[in-house]
């Protein structure tokens, strides 16, 4: 990885902190139901390479988690596996579509 993708893999980590810290003062409907403001950093490193964005989706499941308070419950594990498999269906889904001229999404 060079230095320039590490660098914004690491600005990308920060905003989505930033954004999953600001879906803490909205109320919530529901406990595990949020906004999901930090899933747009997900969406602008949709252009990095695969290692990078799946750094990102761990770091973001994993500190957004410690900074809520809910590191080692079940809601963790729901949330890291839900980032983990949109993430990666967001990735192959965008992968499939710069594969072919007319754009499918």
């Amino acid at each position: 990885m060079q230095l320039r993708s590490k660098n914004y893999t690491a600005y990308l980590c920060a905003l989505s902190l930033l954004f999953s810290y600001a879906e803490m003062f909205f109320p919530r409907v529901l406990p595990f139901l949020k906004p999901g403001f930090s899933n747009i950093a997900v969406l602008l490193a949709l252009g990095s390479d695969f290692k990078s964005l799946f750094m990102l989706l761990v770091f973001k499941s994993v500190a957004g988690s410690f900074m809520q308070g809910i590191l080692f419950s079940p809601f963790f594990i729901l949330s890291f596996s839900q980032s983990v498999v949109s993430g990666l269906v967001m990735f192959f889904l965008y992968r499939v579509n710069l594969k072919f001229k007319e754009k499918i999404f």
